[in-house]
């Protein structure tokens, strides 16, 4: 643009300057009568400070990276900013206290934000009443608490439910272990194996002694009767110990099913906590509740303001130009006539 296009552009300006009085002048009266004849509104606030969460996660194999804390600190105040917002949280606000206005107005009327350098988040609610401005926001912290951890523990419970099914399974086949091994010993007819091999051998070193006794004091129907004796242990000791691979195979399937089932109970009980903590949702303080106020807000908002004023100066520079456009438009035809008359 050049510079005699600009003067030119400031004089259609300045000769209509009559047009940004009147339309700003409407325009700002009649958002300043809006203001003052509008009914007094409350503003309430709640400071709350997020921290990281505990984790939902129950793992049953160890080996994946957790994100820092600071990074668990930023994407929890980041997403609860979101939830206190959302549709689901502030019509159920309206309904636990029922309020005088919808889910919608309500959402319309709060405001939440994190000032800068400062680990608070506030959140703040304009009302018509200095009561319910408090009762709301305290209630849209709450509410959004109780439906965050709801969705954090979601992780937890589900791995819960997972679990305990394995629980199940885990305790029958450990039922299933121990029951194989009553059948064993029923079968043949025996306790605890190893104590009765190492019974039967003591025994059998014991009948040894006593039969060298008798063949050395010569006493051979004696010794003989140990003879037998002792065949019969040797044999039982034979039949025992056969038995000892199958005995400890049955124990050892016994063991690792316990063991098994230990530990799935240990991380049932650990999805149990994990869940119970973050429904609890700790992890979010309130430091300074809202309480009623005592004087309406300032009934001027100079954002209004200045869209309004911004507005009605884009309005009366369009005006103007058109007015201009107009006006020369009409002198051109003014002027041909005239020539032809002329000529």
């Amino acid at each position: 643009m050049s510079v005699e296009e600009f003067v030119q552009y400031m004089r259609i300006l300045l000769k209509r300057w009559w047009l940004f009085l009147i339309l700003c002048g409407t325009t700002l009266g009649a958002i300043l009568f809006s203001f003052y004849t509008a009914p007094p509104q409350y503003r309430a606030t709640v400071h709350f400070l997020v921290n990281a969460p505990p984790s939902g996660d129950v793992t049953l194999y160890p080996g994946f990276d957790q994100p820092t804390q600071s990074q668990q600190i930023a994407a929890t105040q980041s997403r609860f900013m979101e939830i206190l917002q959302s549709s689901t949280v502030t019509w159920q606000t309206v309904r636990t206290i029922q309020a005088s206005m919808d889910g919608d107005e309500l959402k319309r009327r709060t405001v939440v934000d994190k000032p800068t350098d400062s680990e608070f988040i506030r959140v703040s609610v304009l009302a018509d009443e200095p009561q319910e401005a408090a009762d709301l926001a305290n209630a849209l912290v709450d509410t959004a608490k109780q439906y965050y951890g709801q969705i954090l523990a979601n992780p937890s419970a589900l791995a819960r439910e997972f679990i305990s099914m394995q629980v199940e399974d885990a305790f029958q086949e450990l039922q299933a272990a121990k029951q194989a091994l009553a059948d064993f010993k029923k079968k043949h007819q025996i306790g605890d194996l190893p104590a009765e091999i190492q019974a039967q051998r003591t025994i059998l070193w014991n009948l040894i002694l006593e039969h060298d006794q008798a063949v050395a004091n010569k006493q051979t129907d004696q010794a003989a009767a140990y003879d037998i004796l002792i065949s019969q242990r040797q044999e039982e000791l034979q039949r025992l110990t056969a038995l000892s691979d199958e005995y400890e195979d049955l124990n050892d399937a016994i063991k690792r099913a316990e063991t098994y089932y230990k530990f799935l109970l240990d991380k049932e009980t650990e999805a149990k906590l994990k869940e119970n903590e973050i429904l609890n949702a700790a992890f979010i303080q309130v430091i300074e509740p809202a309480r009623p106020p005592r004087e309406p807000v300032s009934p001027i908002n100079l954002k209004v303001l200045a869209l309004g004023s911004l507005s009605s100066l884009i309005a009366s520079i369009v005006i103007a130009f058109a007015l201009e456009y107009k006006e020369s438009q009409q002198t051109q035809k003014t002027k041909k006539p005239v020539a032809s008359f002329a000529s």
